[in-house]
């Protein structure tokens, strides 16, 4: 009799909170869908590796893959020549990014250690002999190509 109590209360507990739905498949496709523009302020690649960077955060096991750690250092090494490009005027700012493009290097040699039969190795490659280039080392840069 108490088991039937327990059932019958925590039926009508969910009947309440609507947890049963009437919703069917079908009534999914009646359903109107509402898609709002929304304004994107900023740098839109700085902007990307900011969601990226938050994605991986929450997601770790996804940044194992060699996937998302070529996609992290191509976003990292897109924004550093960029801003390398526009405003980089003192020793200072310089080193700054000598000191973020040489950790992004480290990236891809990692990415090429640890995934030796990485799919896109050859991509990995070229964007790591880019970022040698950067830096004032086109010797590193033509060896990484070879």
């Amino acid at each position: 009799m108490n088991l039937l109590k327990v059932i019958a209360s925590s039926t009508l507990i969910l009947l309440s909170m609507n947890a049963f739905s009437a919703d069917t498949l079908e009534s999914i496709y009646k359903r109107k869908l509402i898609i709002k523009d929304e304004q994107v302020s900023g740098d839109a690649d700085a902007n990307a590796l900011r969601a990226y960077e938050n994605y991986l955060r929450q997601n770790p096991a996804a940044g194992k893959s060699a996937a998302a750690k070529h996609r992290l250092a191509d976003l990292r090494l897109k924004g550093l020549l960029k801003e390398q490009d526009s405003n980089v005027s003192s020793q200072g700012q310089l080193k700054a990014n000598l000191g973020k493009i040489n950790k992004v290097i480290t990236l891809y040699q990692r990415i090429l250690k640890e995934h030796k039969n990485y799919a896109k190795n050859d991509e990995v490659l070229y964007q790591m002999a880019r970022a040698y280039e950067s830096v004032g080392e086109p010797i590193k840069a033509t060896k990484v190509l070879q």
